[in-house]
């Protein structure tokens, strides 16, 4: 008797446990802006779709740091505590709890997480900021460097306190730069 008790329990917790969504594999299947997307995810070898998906993007109240969304990117859906709509209205009131705990209308798109054979060779940098094409920024301790095709400053440029009026660098043929001269 003890031991179908226990299996009902475990049952029971098992299937409970199955049934809350956290977090689950996924790929942008129509952008409609850089903060809705429909996305495929992925679940038990399966896939199934989810539309008007909220874009979880890097941004403070005062600075962004944006990466351009496309069809097929790839990330996760996160399938939040609460329900979303008064959140993405401007209204931090939650009404009256409604148990939707990870619920799959709650979820949230985060970019970034891709196959092995669609990840990209870093840059050495503190920090890098690449291209598929090549053109590549990194940022370390005193330096910062830039490679890739044209390089275009626009605007007023300082350099070691010397200003330049809208100049762009390119490499020619031999390698050497042209354009205005720093």
């Amino acid at each position: 008797m003890q031991e179908k008790v226990i299996q009902s329990l475990n049952n029971l917790i098992f299937g409970i446990i199955d049934g809350i969504w956290v977090e689950k594999p996924c790929k942008i299947i129509k952008v409609h802006s850089q903060y809705l997307v429909d996305i495929e995810y992925f679940d038990e070898g399966k896939t199934d779709v989810l539309f008007n998906v909220p874009v979880k993007n890097f941004q403070t109240k005062n600075a962004y740091f944006h990466l351009k969304i496309n069809v097929g990117d790839r990330g996760t859906v996160r399938f939040l505590d609460e329900n979303l709509l008064n959140y993405l209205k401007s209204s931090e009131k939650f009404p009256e709890k409604i148990y939707q705990n990870h619920a799959v209308q709650n979820g949230l798109f985060v970019l970034g997480f891709c196959p092995e054979n669609e990840e990209y060779e870093f840059g050495d940098g503190e920090i890098s900021i690449g291209t598929k094409s090549g053109s590549l920024i990194t940022i370390n301790n005193n330096e910062i460097t830039i490679r890739g095709g044209n390089i275009i400053l626009d605007g007023t440029t300082v350099i070691e306190g010397k200003s330049f009026l809208n100049h762009t660098h390119s490499n020619g043929n031999n390698g050497s730069p042209t354009g205005g001269v720093l």
